[in-house]
């Protein structure tokens, strides 16, 4: 595809995907961006303006993005709001299609359902403010590395919320250092549902349940072989780790001392 072409929904879909998805970094986004459409870095660049110029979370910071995006830049990001799930999913086929396999994912407390005339329901982003680079500079702090398994992939390390997004307290809290942890998808998984949790001596407890339902081997490669939190620099704050360990209590239904 040349640059001065016109764009195909599929490139438009993906590009505002990858605005959107916590997971991806600039660089790499760019990098799988070119790979598939042919488009230059500049260009791809120009059109995430484009949809910062919609995204009004984005607006609020005094930066302006590129306006006079065009009928298709606004159909896009109309999609966006009307139905993330399936622009999340169609992004996530063009990925696979094209040989990546990275699941495109929103964060479902980004969306705000407002009931409007007619009954029909808006949702309208509420982008994370610091959450990109919160990911961002926590990967550089655990020098890239899950601090469970110690595995370097970057696509799959995920910047883990102690405290979940929705239940801290202050802004401050969201975005410290000392309330995530960079976790691989599968331990990711597990901490968030509190199948999984960490106490103050950063040992890692399993819920019991794992080890009923999951393939024997697997369980232990994965929970038996990993009972220790690695962490570099910053160490996660024992408050948020003791309300984290209650909610794991009650999940796992037993006491920290029984795992």
């Amino acid at each position: 595809m040349a640059d001065g072409d016109s764009w195909s929904d599929d490139e438009m879909i993906l590009a505002l995907a990858m605005y959107l998805d916590p997971q991806g970094t600039q660089k790499e986004d760019i990098r799988i961006f070119m790979e598939i459409t042919g488009r230059t870095e500049g260009s791809i660049n120009f059109r995430w303006g484009n949809y910062a110029a919609c995204d009004k979370e984005y607006l609020k910071s005094g930066r302006k993005g590129f306006s006079h995006g065009g009928p298709k830049v606004e159909r896009i990001w109309k999609m966006f709001q009307d139905d993330p799930v399936e622009m999340f999913t169609l992004a996530s086929n063009i990925l696979e299609n094209n040989g990546y396999y990275r699941e495109m994912t929103f964060l479902e407390d980004q969306y705000d359902p407002m009931v409007v005339n007619g009954g029909d329901v808006i949702r309208q982003v509420r982008q994370r403010i610091g959450q990109d680079s919160l990911r961002r500079t926590l990967l550089v702090e655990a020098g890239s590395r899950c601090s469970v398994t110690g595995i370097k992939e970057r696509q799959i390390l995920r910047c883990s919320h102690i405290v979940p997004w929705s239940q801290c307290a202050t802004d401050e809290q969201k975005t410290s250092l000392d309330n995530v942890l960079c976790l691989n998808t599968f331990h990711d998984s597990l901490f968030d549902r509190h199948l999984m949790t960490v106490d103050e001596d950063r040992c890692i407890h399993y819920a019991p349940v794992l080890k009923e339902n999951m393939n024997r081997e697997i369980y232990r490669t994965m929970c038996d072989g990993f009972t220790t939190l690695h962490v570099r620099k910053i160490a996660p704050n024992p408050e948020y780790l003791q309300i984290h360990n209650r909610e794991f209590e009650k999940t796992a239904g037993v006491k920290m001392s029984e795992t």
